[in-house]
């Protein structure tokens, strides 16, 4: 998941725009399919569980209420869903999404000591690790997204959130090297000691939540929590949306498959890529890397705008063949740098040439 607004500012869209996005659970896809100058959202991961993710969201939206899309995702529990699952949702997946649900729907499900589906995500193991704080330490925590003055984000910031990242939590949170998917390759960019990557992520997080408007930033709020909150979620889980979404999820394809796989063998020519952090997972293989851009540039429209981020501080994942056939764009900052999510070293935007 990263920050669909920036993505947004940076594709710049026009009518007939069609987008091919990792799926990542569909937040940033069903974000996009909200403009109206989005003509068709090719969401690809060779994830089949979040395949599954996107596949449900859409049968939610198209055959639930709003407040069912909300206490599944928004909230993570839903008091009556075994119903709503068989007889609404479940007849319009695919079959092995269907398969996946079966077993998982119960992660939604509000009885015995569940917390909710969020706290079955990657990321659901940051929010474990917040339980592990005493309740009014979080409460405290809390009052980071409620403020909306600098000055007092920064000191609730630093007395009750930095200490955790340097305090006894540090040695678990290490473990958001798999957990926000970012692999042990990407750390070992940053760092090879836990303690100086540690040091790094807080220095993003510290930005996010202290120069940004933290009462915003519906990201964090879910990591440290669990849940969105009705004023702090993305987009698509909006009331004043859901009508508009309803008629738009159609925008979106769903593949589960490698990017390459699905490029080489798909007739559609894009516009715009937002491509996450992918091409860091492939640098150790320069044959892998060199094969996914053959395959990006092929399906590529001349003009086309790739948004690329990375923990490289400079462009490893661009082979040089590549290199001559794009441009990159010096003149982002002042989009990049309102970020809600402000993980990565650098965030990039390239055009086809």
């Amino acid at each position: 998941m990263e920050d669909p607004r920036i993505d947004m500012r940076l594709f710049d869209l026009t009518p007939q725009s069609n987008i091919f996005v990792l799926a990542s659970g569909g937040c940033n896809a069903l974000h996009y399919a909200l403009d109206s100058n989005v003509a068709s959202i090719h969401c690809v991961d060779a994830n089949p569980c979040q395949i599954a993710l996107v596949n449900l969201k859409k049968q939610v939206i198209e055959h639930g209420s709003h407040q069912d899309l909300w206490k599944m995702f928004g909230v993570g529990k839903h008091e009556a869903l075994d119903s709503s699952y068989t007889q609404n949702f479940r007849p319009g997946l695919p079959t092995k999404c269907a398969t996946f649900w079966d077993k998982n729907i119960k992660n939604f499900q509000m009885n015995g000591s569940s917390l909710g589906f969020h706290y079955h995500t990657g990321c659901g193991f940051i929010t474990r690790c917040f339980r592990l704080l005493k309740e009014d330490h979080l409460a405290q925590i809390g009052r980071l997204f409620e403020l909306s003055d600098k000055n007092e984000q920064i000191a609730v910031y630093e007395k009750y959130l930095e200490p955790v990242f340097n305090g006894i939590l540090s040695t678990l949170l290490i473990n958001v090297s798999t957990q926000l998917g970012i692999p042990s390759r990407q750390l070992g960019i940053i760092s090879h000691k836990s303690s100086e990557v540690i040091k790094f992520l807080n220095a993003r997080i510290k930005y996010t939540l202290t120069e940004l408007p933290a009462k915003e930033n519906y990201f964090y709020h879910l990591y440290i929590f669990g849940h969105y909150r009705n004023d702090c979620a993305p987009e698509y889980l909006k009331e004043d949306n859901f009508q508009l979404l309803k008629n738009a999820h159609h925008k979106i394809s769903v593949a589960n498959a490698y990017v390459a796989d699905y490029l080489n063998s798909s007739q559609q020519c894009f516009s715009h890529f937002a491509l996450l952090d992918h091409l860091d997972w492939l640098v150790h293989n320069p044959k892998l890397l060199e094969d996914q851009w053959r395959a990006i540039l092929s399906r590529a429209q001349r003009g086309a705008k790739l948004i690329i981020r990375s923990y490289f501080s400079g462009f490893e994942w661009l082979p040089d063949f590549a290199k001559k056939q794009v441009d990159i764009s010096t003149n982002i900052d002042a989009h990049i740098s309102t970020d809600r999510l402000g993980i990565y070293n650098k965030t990039h935007l390239l055009f086809v040439k």
